[in-house]
């Protein structure tokens, strides 16, 4: 049973779980607002952006999330991110160079995929979910497929950093498959999209690094390797529940969602992927949701598309049957 309040305003009873007045529409939380603006307010005075930003995303929690207030301090948010310089390198060489920059640079990563390994619950996590696939696989491809995952999670890790965001080290789930744990609210639609496909990226580039290794080794383990990494990446950019693909999708307006989904089939026709139709099949599903945002974002389209189009790619590739 949620605590009650009156409205400073008007005096109408409000349970616990409002943020505002739905009589006068008075922010509820509007000292304690009033104070963290102020305070945000002096630390980019003095230069500090970064805890700034920081300070706006907690006022992002006591707003209602459709209001004039959140969307204002939404922008404040981002244009605090971009001052602090708290994006990454990864996202500035995503704008100069596009996705092959990014990728080259989440493989070279090498403290980020490192300090993961270090903390004992990953590890665990990571050890049993090999051991679920052990007999099915054999340990080999077993741990090959949990470091792959391993990566796209860091991936989400890399962009949550890169936007000033604390993030969990990877946790991986028996049977089901891995998360991170985002430690503070998101902003804006936009910076959803960045977190959710920084994943699939990531996890494009373990892909191109294992089949880098068979062009030096000419061992078929690692194509296998490499297209059933590109399978799991694509199931992950479904655009439904939880999926990194239903993050990708929220920054997309109608018409992009419309236009992502011709990229779709198109893929799903020449590679005969089967995978595709489900992809698409959600993504016809999310083009005629009626609160897709008004402005488009073209970086998240064509990070998308892209993703769709070589994970599709690299997914159909023949697995040699000898080692040569």
């Amino acid at each position: 049973m949620f605590d009650s309040q009156r409205c400073t305003a008007c005096g109408t009873e409000l349970s616990g779980s409002l943020l505002a007045c739905p009589v006068c529409h008075t922010l509820v939380h509007r000292d304690r607002l009033s104070a963290i603006a102020a305070e945000a307010d002096a630390e980019a005075t003095r230069g500090d952006k970064a805890r700034a930003a920081l300070l706006w995303r907690e006022a992002l929690t006591l707003l209602p999330e459709h209001s004039k207030q959140h969307d204002a301090v939404a922008r404040r948010v981002e244009e605090l991110t971009l001052a602090s310089g708290a994006q990454s390198k990864d996202a500035s060489r995503w704008k100069t160079g596009g996705i092959g920059a990014l990728i080259i640079g989440a493989l070279t990563k090498g403290k980020l995929l490192i300090a993961g390994l270090l903390k004992l619950p990953t590890l665990i996590s990571m050890l049993a979910f090999a051991g679920v696939y052990w007999s099915i696989w054999g340990w080999q491809f077993a741990i090959a497929i949990v470091i792959a995952i391993y990566i796209h999670e860091i991936g989400h890790v890399a962009a949550l950093r890169a936007r000033g965001l604390p993030a969990s080290a990877p946790m991986f789930i028996p049977g089901v498959g891995a998360f991170v744990r985002l430690q503070g609210p998101v902003s804006t639609p936009r910076e959803d999209s960045y977190i959710g496909l920084s994943g699939p990226i990531w996890g494009l580039g373990a892909s191109l690094a294992a089949l880098a290794l068979f062009y030096f080794t000419h061992n078929a383990f690692w194509v296998a390797l490499a297209s059933t990494n590109a399978v799991i990446n694509m199931f992950n950019l479904m655009p439904v529940w939880q999926l990194d693909g239903s993050r990708g999708i929220r920054s997309l307006s109608i018409r992009q969602r419309w236009l992502l989904l011709a990229v779709i089939a198109v893929t799903g026709v020449m590679s005969r992927q089967p995978m595709l139709v489900l992809v698409g099949l959600v993504a016809l599903w999310r083009a005629f949701e009626k609160n897709a945002p008004r402005l488009e974002d073209w970086p998240a389209f064509a990070r998308y598309s892209v993703l769709v189009i070589a994970l599709a790619a690299i997914s159909i590739m023949p697995v040699p049957i000898s080692g040569r």
